[in-house]
């Protein structure tokens, strides 16, 4: 193997440990954001009173100010999810292009 084919095989690997990567954090902030929008969903139905966490410790909070916390919370989870959407097409398809031209490589070398 030459070293050109050699480097597009260890770039080949990178780019699909980051597809991983990515893939993982978008499943984790997916179901954040779920989470966030079922929380917000129950502070509507109820009238209090609400508490959160911080750190260790269970704080009472106002209907409103938990709203708030959650919906910023949620709204940076949603531009994350889209942050790293439009980095996983990227990804996906320099991941697309590189395994065409290592398959290209692959039939070459058994002519």
């Amino acid at each position: 193997m030459n070293d050109e084919l050699t480097a597009q095989l260890q770039e080949f690997q990178a780019l699909q440990s980051q597809l991983q990567m990515i893939s993982m954090q978008l499943q984790q902030l997916t179901m954040q954001e779920s989470e966030t929008q079922k929380a917000l969903d129950e502070i509507d139905k109820g009238n209090g009173p609400f508490y959160r966490f911080v750190s260790n410790v269970l704080v009472e909070k106002s209907k409103e100010s938990l709203k708030k916390e959650l919906s910023d919370e949620k709204e940076m989870s949603t531009l994350r999810i889209t942050a790293f959407k439009k980095q996983e097409e990227k990804l996906k398809s320099k991941f697309d292009e590189l395994r065409k031209k290592l398959e290209e490589a692959a039939k070459k070398m058994k002519q």
